[in-house]
């Protein structure tokens, strides 16, 4: 059976760090929706201009936008494993996703979700960089580049993403907030909650040892 889960947190909880790792080792087809989001809003395109406008305050892109882009990007991938990065993030695109992995079993879904509080969470976000060249994360404090603002793979420059500010930050917590119990309850025993305040080996860890094949 193949391995298809979903990551759940808020932003900065690590998702993406877990996803990367996770879908390397295990071979799996890793979707990341915010970065699939993010090259939209780059491409300059009419959707992308529009996407922004959201992205830019902090709120939750609507249902209708986020469920055409994901299904467009996951498709092709449906009947293999996979791991999802910012999707689901409301019930009504949970129900989507169940309904696109009828055709597989949607009960081999594997939901994790990583738990951090809002004052880890600023921490994080506020001293997170990002690779204009190649996309690699860094951070001031935790993974620090080996030159001041140049990325070690790369050399390209490092930046702070525009929504890495403490008012779009506490906007966002607070909307992934007032979705999130109602996923929880939506996933029931699907879900696995994780504490995400450990190092990153320990939450992959923490992770893995939770997966059923």
């Amino acid at each position: 059976m193949s391995l298809r889960l979903v990551l759940l947190g808020a932003p900065g909880s690590g998702k993406g760090t877990q996803a990367a790792s996770i879908g390397e080792n295990y071979h799996l087809f890793n979707l990341s929706l915010g970065k699939i989001i993010r090259d939209e809003i780059g491409s300059g395109s009419v959707l992308g201009n529009s996407i922004q406008e959201y992205a830019a305050s902090g709120s939750l892109i609507p249902d209708t936008i986020v469920v055409e882009i994901f299904k467009s990007s996951f498709r092709p991938y449906i009947d293999g494993g996979f791991i999802l990065d910012g999707f689901p993030r409301t019930v009504s695109q949970a129900v989507v996703l169940d309904q696109l992995l009828d055709v597989v079993g949607q009960e081999t879904l594997q939901v994790f979700y990583l738990q951090v509080d809002l004052v880890h969470l600023m921490k994080r976000l506020l001293g997170r960089r990002v690779c204009t060249g190649c996309g690699m994360l860094y951070h001031t404090e935790y993974s620090p580049s080996k030159i001041l603002d140049v990325c070690d793979v790369c050399l390209g420059a490092l930046m702070t993403r525009p929504d890495d500010n403490e008012l779009v930050i506490r906007n966002r917590f607070q909307v992934f907030e007032n979705e999130i119990n109602e996923l929880v309850e939506y996933y029931g025993d699907r879900l696995v909650s994780v504490s995400a305040l450990d190092s990153p080996a320990n939450v992959y860890n923490k992770i893995i040892e939770k997966f059923y094949v």
